[in-house]
């Protein structure tokens, strides 16, 4: 319903549901929902907390294959974890934070994170084994966010970035790096 606002941690983990979300929701608790049936998921832009391994394809019973996410203000680990059939991924302009492994074990081939990323963290993207391209905005890329996407070839980086940690792109196959003509990587 449009008057839902919280959906605790825990509440459908272990139902296997096809799920369509509101415009007032705000908070997704901790391991809502594992056993998610959807083909195509949007979490709407009122989201502003995704939490740990929200939707994390735990039991491998997701058929999710495209997902928008057009708000989180903070986004914990694994929030999207392992849904090996995901091949399109939308992040929108009002996501901020997006936490350890939690765009981790999908199946895109292409990635956009926009500039009101402030922070990737550690694995987020990690193990994308059809990642060939990437186009970064967030200020901030952590330690082995990237790592272990061997199809990755070409990584963009726009003026939004500010700092890229070490080991970013570890055991990951990139051969072309562009930066924004006005960086300021520090």
């Amino acid at each position: 319903p449009n008057t839902l606002e919280t959906i605790g941690e825990s509440a459908f983990n272990t139902e296997e549901i096809e799920i369509i979300f509101g415009n007032s929701l705000k908070t997704i608790g901790d391991y809502a929902f594992l056993k998610i049936l959807n083909k195509s998921l949007t979490i709407p832009e009122s989201v502003e907390n995704i939490g740990d391994s929200a939707f994390y394809n735990q039991y491998g019973v997701s058929s999710l294959e495209e997902l928008t996410v057009l708000g989180s203000k903070n986004m914990k680990q694994m929030a999207f974890k392992n849904h090996t059939k995901l091949s399109k991924l939308t992040i929108g302009p009002k996501v901020e934070h997006i936490g350890r492994y939690s765009f981790s074990g999908l199946a895109i081939n292409s990635l956009t994170v926009p500039s009101s990323v402030k922070k990737i963290e550690p694995y987020a993207f990690a193990d994308n084994k059809n990642l060939e391209k990437a186009i970064i905005g967030s200020e901030l890329i952590d330690e082995y966010s990237f790592q272990l996407n061997y199809a990755l070839k070409e990584v963009v980086f726009l003026d939004t970035v500010k700092t890229i940690n070490e080991s970013v792109f570890l055991e990951s196959d990139v051969t072309s790096f562009k930066f924004g003509v006005n960086s300021q990587i520090e």
